[in-house]
């Protein structure tokens, strides 16, 4: 099965993520699976430069309404007018997702997955959202199917996640 499967995180293009993202978005591609993302800079635009660079597909699920938007590596622009809206669709658009760093957006799409999407991978030493999640988890009432899971590298957190998914 080919899935789709998101990579959150940060909008800014923090030098330690860089190489995290673009390490991601290759390993994607080269497992032959769908890059998701919410489209713009930072972590998002250097996971779908990997994925792109190495014969993947990337989709970005936009917060605007202009084809213009989004980053010079996407395939596939989903515009959605929703500005930061767009978190639940990117979310509800991943069997599984990886998180790095991030802020509050990253939060909502992680939770949208951990919520009964799929497996949630968090790359630790990120910062932001990932290493929060790491340590704090989401409150839940109801028992949930996953955890969230840690990796120390992104390609370790890609073959993790497709193992979760392949399991489920």
């Amino acid at each position: 099965m080919k899935y789709q499967l998101g990579v959150f995180g940060s909008g800014h293009d923090y030098p330690r993520l860089v190489d995290v993202a673009y390490l991601a978005g290759k390993t994607i591609a080269e497992r032959g699976h769908v890059l998701i993302t919410g489209g713009l800079d930072g972590v998002m635009k250097h996971a779908c430069k990997g994925a792109k660079e190495h014969g993947g597909l990337a989709i970005g699920i936009l917060p605007g309404k202009d084809f213009v938007d989004g980053n010079e590596y996407l395939d596939v622009k989903i515009l959605t007018n929703m500005q930061e809206g767009r978190n639940y669709l990117t979310g509800l658009s991943s069997h599984g997702c990886l998180i790095i760093g991030g802020s509050e957006g990253t939060l909502i799409e992680a939770k949208v997955v951990y919520d009964g999407r799929g497996p949630v991978v968090a790359i630790e030493g990120t910062g932001g959202t990932a290493d929060y999640l790491l340590k704090n988890g989401f409150p839940s009432i109801k028992p949930k199917t996953h955890q969230i899971y840690r990796a120390k590298r992104a390609d370790e957190a890609v073959d993790l996640l497709l193992k979760l998914l392949e399991k489920a």
